[in-house]
């Protein structure tokens, strides 16, 4: 395949030169053979259909098209003899892969081909292709105890097309039939005896029994085995196979702890970790002296100057004939030291004070508190270091600090002292730019920080040398670079070494800007829907930023596995260069169905129906359904709660998606939607029809426009009001910023969207006798990530301010005003129905808190309680620190505190909570697992003090 594709390659290249400089292509006659796989491919060459520079353009063109695979017997020619051409281009198309089918008796090892297979719908077969994929599978079944397997292929052809069965016989597994423990300790080789006993007698994985060597290792090391390891040897015996696990050294640690006035355990669990990092470490017998000294520095660094350790080590066989280390350790950590004063000898620039309190600024938690703290001192070393090197004192030392020390046993009190050697300050005494001609040299000089004369800044220097690069780029040099940006000649000091040079010398290469779009890999999806994706104009630069952008914008459409874009530099004076974006397409089809719990709504099934790219045009439709029955009824009100009445909920949503319609950015969306839903005091049927457009600014900015129609019929309420229908039509503009560094489980950067919904008779609201809904509800969602080290402190505020705008007050037939038995309020012409008053609920609960507790006003009711004939308020703020564990897992706290008022807002009178979080990182956001407990509690209605906390699951993140 390769050999016949560079022959292929260097036909094209070789091809004869035509005279003339600019070459129009009018005509694309394409030749091969018909059926779908030559439909695909004539899409793809459809596109020479353009104006070339000349005809090393169209070869270098034609390259880039047949490399994408798929065609054979390749050639073309023009035709026509001045003016516009034709050409005609004649190939064999490869066979295209219909469908692929999986067969075999073993359902896991079918279950495993179907998902891991390369044989895929709409792949091209390329020569070799199931000799590949029949030695990757025996591989594979090997490793899995089916040394035996056939793998056998079945191909069908039907004109270009191939449909594939792949047919698994796994043959007679080989059996795993005796794990053979060697160790000198006959306790540890009963232990692995039994760990391994789950794998004897079944198929042969030499993967999972090293897993499970690798689980024995970590349990025998926290038993004190500090140097154990396993090392698994298999052989075959007959038809089956014998492992040997080889287990030693098998001797154990152990150590009598005292430490004053701890107990036993407390100490156990401070000793233990310098023990075991210090054999991790070492992975050698660990000596007296060694321990005496680690478990000192350990001190040392908590600021226990003066700690004495005791140790003493005897070795013995144990009733069972081990060996054992056994340590006696008794450990007086002294006083903790704290630090008195702190001095800056040496120090010219700042004086005592400033220094002072940068020291104050810049200390962690425990010098914070007056202590001794090594950690904190010699960071606050390399950070002074770097403010003197940024004011250009690039030769300034500041070491760690000598202690002096005082007191009775000569270490209660310490004074530190910096001893600081600035050094002469240097200054910038030439910049020489090379390789850009006089007016590209003024503008370098001009944006960037460091200049003739002012001090110089190393650190600084090193961010303008890559500023001028990407300048340079985004002014379509796109090859350009400072070659010697890593060279010791880039900045050269004078004799004294008060001065320098900097030698900036940079190489341009060839400057390119758009020419046109070459697009590879897409067999479904239309040409089109990528280019409109292009942020490249004609003439205009092409620069890494854009490209990337372009990979960017086409990655999220989510029709694509893979997108790479990349320019072809010409050779020749022009710089028009044209755009090569190669794309792997995905598979557009998807169902899903997932049970699961919430503690919001208990028990629940969804399903999802999808297609993505409907006609190839990036048109997606989807239906979405979910049932859920609640365990508990917490959420409701105190009647509703009471009967205990059970009701399935369901919400059954169609979608339909036309992203930048005829052509525009601006995309449209239609919703409609059938709801079954349980409220605090009443359960609706919700019926929906919403209308969307939307429209992206950049990737940092989107505007949307929403009309909904909804119909609702709210039943079994405790308020007689809440019963009855509602019609409510409703414009709701919206704007968004999003400034995060990544949308899914951002640690930098901001989020901001502001929405206000105006629901009025002009969009379809009701406008009766007895009720005009007429009001306005605008809310703003903030969201802000601040990195630190292994984490970042994610916040979001949100507030919310809805106005009834229905005001007048109703009278009834005698002119009297209208009064509500149940409140004594006169009433409005229209109010705010009740669901859609603001209520803390979902996304916005205050974790710690039940949706009853959250929702009461500070007058002890419900919000849902009394019409809202004026104002609604909602207030919300989290705080959450968040640590990685890994790449999948983060924990971390929070500090939670929201409220909603009627009429009146007072922010001091937030409800708040504390709590503990643990995060499983999805596709989607983070599966969070929430448990929080109220700073006050408070008693509700009943008199009864509200619990002290509350459980919380939820999928989403903020």
């Amino acid at each position: 395949m390769m050999a016949r594709l560079l022959a292929l390659i260097f036909f094209l290249l070789m091809y004869p030169v035509w005279g003339w400089s600019a070459l129009i292509i009018n005509e694309v006659k394409i030749d091969c053979g018909g059926g779908r796989a030559c439909t695909v491919q004539r899409e793809r060459f459809k596109t020479l259909e353009d104006t070339y520079r000349n005809i090393t353009h169209l070869r270098q063109t034609l390259k880039v098209l047949v490399s994408a695979g798929g065609v054979k017997d390749f050639s073309w020619e023009l035709s026509g003899e001045e003016g516009p051409q034709s050409i005609s281009i004649k190939f064999k198309s490869k066979l295209l892969i219909s469908a692929v089918m999986i067969k075999s008796d073993d359902d896991l090892i079918q279950e495993y081909v179907e998902r891991n297979t390369r044989l895929k719908t709409g792949v091209w077969h390329e020569q070799g292709l199931l000799i590949d994929e029949s030695l990757r599978l025996r591989q594979y079944l090997s490793s899995k105890g089916y040394p035996r397997a056939e793998i056998k292929f079945k191909e069908r052809v039907r004109g270009d097309e191939v449909l594939i069965t792949v047919t698994v016989i796994p043959g007679k597994a080989q059996l795993l039939s005796e794990i053979v423990v060697r160790t000198e300790s006959s306790v540890i080789r009963g232990f692995a005896e039994r760990k391994f006993l789950d794998l004897v007698g079944k198929n042969f994985d030499i993967q999972t029994a090293r897993a499970k060597a690798d689980e024995l290792e970590a349990e025998l090391f926290s038993y004190g085995y500090y140097l154990v390891s396993i090392a698994l040897t298999p052989k075959k015996v007959g038809e089956n196979v014998v492992v040997e696990a080889l287990i030693g050294p098998v001797e154990q640690w152990t150590f009598d702890l005292k430490r004053p006035p701890l107990p036993t355990e407390d100490i156990k669990l401070e000793f233990g970790p310098i023990v075991r990092e210090m054999f991790k470490r070492y992975r050698r017998p660990v000596d007296e002296g060694s321990l005496r000294v680690g478990i000192q520095e350990f001190y040392r660094k908590q600021g226990y100057l003066n700690a004495l350790v005791k140790l003493v080590m005897s070795r013995y066989r144990n009733s069972l004939g081990d060996w054992v280390n056994a340590g006696a350790v008794e450990i007086s950590p002294g006083v903790r030291t704290r630090v008195r004063d702190v001095s800056f000898p040496g120090a010219l620039l700042w004086d005592e004070k400033k220094l002072k309190k940068m020291w104050d600024d810049q200390s962690l938690e425990l010098s914070k508190a007056g202590f001794y703290d090594e950690e904190s001192q010699n960071a606050f070393s390399d950070w002074l270091r770097g403010q003197y090197i940024r004011l250009g004192y690039v030769r300034a030392e500041v070491p760690p600090p000598r202690a002096l020390f005082s007191g009775e046993s000569g270490t209660e009190n310490a004074r530190l002292e910096y001893t600081i050697t600035e050094g002469p300050r240097v200054f910038v005494d030439e910049i020489r730019v090379s390789g850009v001609d006089d007016a590209e040299t003024v503008d370098i000089m001009e944006g960037i920080e460091t200049k003739e004369g002012a001090p110089f800044n190393p650190l600084q220097f090193t961010i303008d040398v890559k500023k001028i690069a990407d300048d340079l780029q985004d002014n379509g040099w796109y090859q350009a670079e400072v070659v010697n940006r890593d060279a010791d000649n880039i900045v050269l000091y004078g004799k004294d070494r008060s001065s320098v040079r900097l030698l900036i010398n940079i190489r341009k290469g060839k400057k390119i800007t758009f020419n046109r779009l070459v697009i590879v890999g897409n067999r479904d999806t239309r040409n089109n829907v990528i280019r409109r994706k292009s942020p490249f104009i004609r003439g205009m630069p092409i620069t890494p930023t854009k490209v990337r952008d372009f990979e960017n914008a086409l990655s999220s459409t989510g029709l694509f596995t893979s997108v790479k874009a990349r320019p072809i530099i010409h050779k020749g004076d022009t710089p028009l260069s044209d755009v090569v974006i190669e794309v792997v397409e995905r598979d557009y089809g998807l169902i899903e169905i997932a049970p699961g719990y919430r503690t919001d709504i208990g028990l629940k099934l969804s399903g999802t129906v999808s297609y993505l790219n409907i006609f190839g045009e990036n048109i997606s439709t989807s239906l979405t359904g979910q049932v859920n029955q609640r365990l508990d009824y917490t959420a409701f009100d105190p009647r509703r709660r009471k009967e205990g009445k059970s009701l399935m909920e369901y919400n059954l949503t169609s979608q339909f998606n036309i992203p930048d319609v005829e052509e525009t950015a601006i995309d449209y969306g239609l919703t409609l939607s059938m709801q079954r839903r349980r409220f605090f005091s009443f359960d609706a049927d919700i019926r929906r029809l919403a209308n969307t457009i939307s429209r992206d600014f950049g990737s940092r900015f989107s505007v949307s426009l929403r009309h909904q129609f909804e119909s609702i019929n709210q039943f079994d309420a405790t308020e007689k009001r809440d019963n009855g229908s509602f019609e409510i039509g409703a414009l709701t503009p919206s704007f968004t910023a999003d400034f995060r560094n990544t949308r899914i489980n951002p640690t930098a950067g901001a989020w901001f969207n502001i929405s206000n919904e105006f629901a009025n008779p002009l969009f379809f609201s009701q406008k009766k006798d007895d009720l005009t809904i007429n009001f306005y509800k605008l809310i703003s969602r903030n969201r802000f990530y601040i990195p630190i080290p292994r984490g970042t402190i994610a916040i979001s505020a949100v507030g919310g301010l809805q106005e009834n705008l229905a005001k007048n007050y109703r009278t009834d037939s005698n002119g009297d005003p209208v009064i509500d038995p149940e409140t004594g309020q006169r009433l409005t012409e229209g109010y705010i129905p009740n669901i859609k008053v603001f209520r803390l609920t979902g996304l916005d609960i205050v974790r710690g808190f039940s949706d009853e507790e959250i929702n009461r006003l500070p007058n002890g009711n419900d919000i849902g309680d009394d019409p809202v004939q004026n104002k609604a308020y909602m207030a919300n703020l989290k705080v959450e620190p968040r640590y990685f564990i890994n790449d999948s897992l983060m924990a971390g706290v929070f500090y939670d505190a929201g409220r909603v008022y009627v009429d009146t807002v007072d922010i001091g009178d937030l409800r708040q909570s504390v709590g503990v979080t643990f995060k499983v990182v999805t596709p989607v956001g983070t599966l969070d697992f929430d448990y929080g407990i109220k700073l006050l509690r408070k008693k509700d209605q009943s008199g009864n003090l509200e619990a002290p906390g509350r459980f919380h699951v939820s999928i989403g993140f903020f």
